[in-house]
Order: structure tokens, then C-alpha cells, then sequence
């Protein structure tokens, strides 16, 4: 059998290029109602593990020092949570309402 012949020149799209949207992660991060629709739905699944780390991911996101004064809570009960993973329910809902 005879090889095929492949052109040399690169082929373009004949669809236009399409800019890209500009996208901000924290945007989402620090949106609150989407981190409690986010940790209802891993619970709704009982996946507490994943509820934990989505309250993980706000708590890095959020600026700590305003969240402690809002919370009525030290900024070291914020960052015993980062650490540890396992905050009380008390605390958890402290922080999601402030």
C-alpha cells in the first residue's frame, strides 16, 4: 500500500476564534450563598468530607481578621478550624452568618 500524502501547511479553524471570558475563582469563593447551597448539597449526599472542605475553602478565602469581629469569635478559633477541619456546629454556623 501507498503512504497517503499529508499537506505541509497547518489547516485553520473556519470558525472564528472566540475570546476567552475573564473568570475570578474568588469571586465564587467569597460568595456565601453559593458556599452554603455547596456544603447543603455534599450533606444532602452525606458527604460530610466534602462539606468540610468547601467551609475550608471560604475560610481561606475570606478575610479572617473581618469574619472574627463580625463572628463574635477569636481569629484563632478561624484558623483551628483550617487546621483541624472539625469545627463545632456552633462555629460553623457563627461564621457562615457573620
Amino acid at each position: 500500500m501507498d503512504k497517503t500524502k499529508t499537506s505541509q501547511k497547518p489547516k485553520r479553524s473556519l470558525q472564528p476564534r472566540k475570546k476567552a471570558k475573564p473568570y475570578d475563582p474568588m469571586a465564587k469563593l467569597l460568595d456565601k450563598a453559593f458556599t452554603l447551597e455547596a456544603i447543603f448539597e455534599c450533606l444532602m449526599k452525606g458527604d460530610v468530607k466534602g462539606a468540610k472542605e468547601v467551609f475550608k475553602n471560604y475560610l481561606w478565602a475570606v478575610n479572617k481578621a473581618k469574619l472574627a469581629r463580625n463572628a463574635h469569635v477569636p481569629r484563632s478559633t478561624i484558623v483551628h478550624c483550617l487546621e483541624h477541619e472539625n469545627p463545632t456546629m456552633d462555629t460553623f454556623f457563627k461564621l457562615m452568618s457573620a
